[in-house]
């Protein structure tokens, strides 16, 4: 009998669920392909100098995959929520308790537009070894991540860019106002992150 660990889920062949953990595992490396780690310089004051840290991403991947924050990682999926009567983000993993179809935002289409797309195309990624692009709500958000300023001529643009996407966008009653900004507080440890 095989038994394995993977983080701190147990699996075994003698399992009654086998085809369900294959497709957890399926799912774990496929999930861990969109993730990408990049690294960075930084002064660190303390100790008077540069210093390496990483910077996790989360990337949408190929054309008709579904929109992923790429700070988070959180899909953009919109499922419609009697309690509050009108669409929210759900990501992947909720079941709406609707009839109504889940709105889901798509690599290559229009719903690109309301998001801020990087393309990271330093080399710096080592593992895809090729651009990976990211989507964040807005400038802001990217700047927060990266600890980095994109100029206000930037913002400018794409905040007019997105205006003008808004006014001819089929479901623009998502954004009555903007996408909400998520006050986090994180903490690094040995190897954990808490969001």
């Amino acid at each position: 009998m095989i038994e394995y660990f993977i983080g701190d889920d147990y699996f075994s062949e003698t399992s009654s669920v086998k085809e369900k953990e294959n497709k957890t595992i399926k799912d774990m490396f496929i999930e861990k392909k969109n993730i990408h780690y990049l690294t960075r310089h930084k002064f660190d004051i303390d100790k008077q100098k540069n210093v390496l840290y990483k910077i996790k991403c989360y990337t949408s991947g190929q054309q008709g995959n579904t929109i992923k924050n790429a700070q988070f990682g959180t899909d953009y999926i919109y499922g419609y929520s009697n309690l509050t009567s009108q669409y929210v983000l759900i990501g992947k993993n909720f079941k709406p308790d609707s009839v109504k179809k889940n709105i889901i935002h798509k690599v290559g289409s229009f719903d690109e537009d309301l998001y801020f797309k990087v393309v990271i195309c330093t080399g710096e990624n080592k593992k895809a070894r090729e651009p990976i692009v990211l989507y964040y709500n807005n400038p802001e958000q990217f700047e927060r991540h990266h600890n980095t300023v994109v100029s206000q001529e930037d913002k400018n643009k794409w905040y007019e860019k997105r205006k003008q996407q808004m006014l001819t966008y089929k479901y623009n009653f998502l954004y009555k106002e903007e996408l909400p900004e998520l006050n986090v507080i994180e903490h690094s440890g040995l190897d954990v992150v808490i969001h």
